[in-house]
């Protein structure tokens, strides 16, 4: 259990976990069928990696504060299961020494029992101001992907402009 993870930590596991199967692929495989350049399609992975960084930090702040009948699956389950998500590693970089050391008292509880400090976890996490510190990393990078999309070079034709158009919104509608 290592609780000394970093923002850069948490970024890997996101692209490892949620870029390239769910962002980095598929866009590719539309600027390979789309006609993009070589360059287009390199930047169509680091554009990638950021929109999938903001999409993982926006589901993991959906975890902690979203609607449960809309998200699916129960608010805080993340913290049930020792996730280390980036209001995690913020609130670990921030909160009190003592603070820490309960967290981390938290965390090596089995399941049944950190349910019931949850609320105590939840209380540094609004304290600290951790989700919307996690809200504004996740509109920057997607902001940065939308920036980056919008130089990739495409064929020719109003069909081009069109799925760009397209690609950008998806981007918009993701977090």
């Amino acid at each position: 259990d290592r609780w000394n993870l970093t923002e850069k930590d948490y970024f890997t596991m996101c692209v490892n976990k949620t870029s390239w199967y769910t962002v980095i692929g598929p866009l590719r495989l539309g600027g390979v069928v789309g006609g993009a350049d070589n360059a287009s399609l390199k930047l169509m992975v680091e554009a990638g990696e950021k929109l999938g960084i903001g999409f993982q930090i926006h589901d993991d702040i959906l975890n902690l504060s979203g609607d449960q009948s809309k998200y699916g699956k129960e608010i805080g389950d993340d913290l049930l299961e020792g996730k280390r998500t980036l209001m995690l590693i913020k609130l670990l970089s921030l909160c009190s020494a003592a603070e820490k050391e309960q967290l981390e008292s938290v965390f090596r509880l089995p399941r049944g029992q950190r349910k019931k400090e949850v609320g105590y976890v939840m209380d540094l996490i609004e304290k600290y101001d951790t989700i919307d510190y996690a809200r504004r990393m996740s509109s920057r990078l997607v902001n940065e992907a939308r920036a980056m999309l919008s130089e990739a070079k495409w064929k020719e034709g109003t069909e081009a402009a069109e799925a760009a158009g397209c690609l950008d919104a998806i981007a918009k509608f993701a977090v």
